[in-house]
C-alpha cells in the first residue's frame, strides 16, 4: 500500500537497511562509534555522542535525509558530517547527569522506547546492581514499560511526578510487584505540598545523631575514669557514667520527635555537669555541646530551606487550572 501511494504522488522511496542504513557500531567512551551508508556514499568511523542502536539508526535517517535535501551525487564532506555528529544532543534520551553515582535520565514514555532503553543499557553501561526511578503519565501502558525494564534493572523505586496527569505511585507500585515481584519493588508516593515529606533524610537529624552516637561512646569510656579517680562507689559510678550514655543513645533514635532535641539540650549541660566528678568533662562536654548546637541550628536551618524548596519547585510545575490540556 505505501509502495503504491508512493508511485501514486510521484515520490521516491529510499528504505533504511536497503537505500541507507547503519553498517557497523561499536560502543564507546561517551557515546558510540558508527560507519553509516548513506545515499551517496559510505561515512566511517563517527563519533556519535548518544547510546543505542536506535540512536545510530536515527543518525543514519538524519544523514539520509539532509543528503536527500541538498541533492546531487557526490558525498557530503565526510568531516563536516563527522563534526556535525560529534555535536549532537538529546537530553533527557540516555543522558547523564551525574557520576559517582552515575545517574541517567531516560524519557521513554512506551513499550517500544522502553526497550531500547534496556538494550543500550545492557548494550553500553556494566551497571551492577541497576536501580531504576519510575515515573508514568496514567493514559501511558506502564505495564508494557515495566516488562521492558524488568530484565535490566535489579530494583525499580516507582514514584510519581507532581502534574495531575501521573499516575498514582500506588498504583504503579502495584502494577510493578506484578511484573518484579514485591521484594524488588520499592513504593515512594509523590511528597505532600510544601515537601514535608521528602524531609524523610533530615540533614538536621543526621548530623544530630552522629554527634549523639559519639557522645555516648565518650560519656561510656568515661566510666572506667569516673569509678578509678574518685570516690563512688560502682553503682553510682555506673549510674552516672552509663546512665547519660545509654540516654544518648536513645535520643539519636528519636529524634523524629521535636521534644528528643530539646532533651539533647539537657543531656549537653548533664555531661558538662560531670566534670565535677572527672575534670577533663568540663572540656569534653563543651566540646559536645558546641557540636551539638551547631548540628541543631545548622541542621534545622537546612531542613527550612529544602522545605522551602520543594514547595517552590512543586508549585512551579503545577499545572495552571485556567490553562489548556492535550
Amino acid at each position: 500500500m505505501l509502495v503504491a501511494r508512493v508511485a501514486e504522488v510521484g515520490a521516491s522511496l529510499l528504505r533504511e537497511g536497503v537505500d541507507f542504513g547503519v553498517s557497523a557500531r561499536t560502543p564507546a567512551v561517551g557515546g558510540q562509534i558508527v560507519t553509516l551508508e548513506g545515499l551517496r556514499g559510505r561515512y566511517e568511523d563517527l563519533f556519535l555522542p548518544l547510546y543505542g542502536a536506535h540512536q545510530a539508526q536515527n543518525a543514519a535517517i538524519a544523514l539520509a535525509t539532509v543528503e536527500a535535501l541538498v541533492g546531487g551525487k557526490e558525498p557530503l564532506d565526510g568531516e563536516l558530517v563527522a563534526a556535525a555528529f560529534a555535536d549532537v544532543t538529546s537530553p533527557a534520551r540516555l543522558e547523564i547527569v551525574r557520576r559517582s553515582p552515575t545517574v541517567i535520565l531516560d524519557a521513554a514514555h512506551n513499550p517500544h522506547g522502553a526497550a531500547a532503553t534496556a538494550a543500550a543499557l545492557e548494550d553500553s553501561f556494566t551497571f551492577d546492581p541497576l536501580v531504576g526511578v519510575l515515573g508514568v503519565m496514567a493514559d501511558k501502558d506502564a505495564e508494557g514499560l515495566l516488562v521492558a525494564l524488568e530484565p535490566v534493572l535489579s530494583h525499580v523505586v516507582v514514584t510519581q511526578c507532581s502534574t495531575d496527569r501521573a499516575m498514582r505511585a500506588e498504583a504503579l507500585g502495584e502494577a510493578a510487584i506484578d511484573v518484579f515481584g514485591e521484594e524488588r519493588v520499592t513504593v515512594v508516593p509523590r511528597h505532600a505540598r510544601g515537601g514535608g515529606a521528602l524531609v524523610n533524610r533530615s540533614p538536621r537529624r543526621g548530623m544530630c545523631a552522629a554527634i549523639l552516637s559519639l557522645e555516648a561512646i565518650t560519656l561510656g569510656l568515661s566510666t572506667p575514669v569516673l569509678l578509678t579517680l574518685t570516690d563512688v562507689s560502682v553503682p553510682v559510678g555506673l549510674a552516672v557514667g552509663l546512665g547519660p550514655a545509654v540516654f544518648a543513645l536513645l535520643l539519636a533514635g528519636a529524634l523524629r520527635s521535636e521534644g528528643a532535641y530539646r532533651a539533647g539540650w539537657v543531656l549537653q549541660g548533664i555531661a558538662i555537669s560531670l566534670g565535677v566528678l572527672v575534670p577533663m568533662m568540663f572540656f569534653l562536654g563543651a566540646v559536645f555541646g558546641l557540636l551539638w548546637g551547631t548540628a541543631d541550628l545548622l541542621g534545622r536551618k537546612i531542613d527550612r530551606e529544602r522545605a522551602a524548596a520543594y514547595a517552590a519547585l512543586e508549585d512551579s510545575s503545577d499545572p495552571d487550572p485556567d490553562a489548556a490540556t492535550d
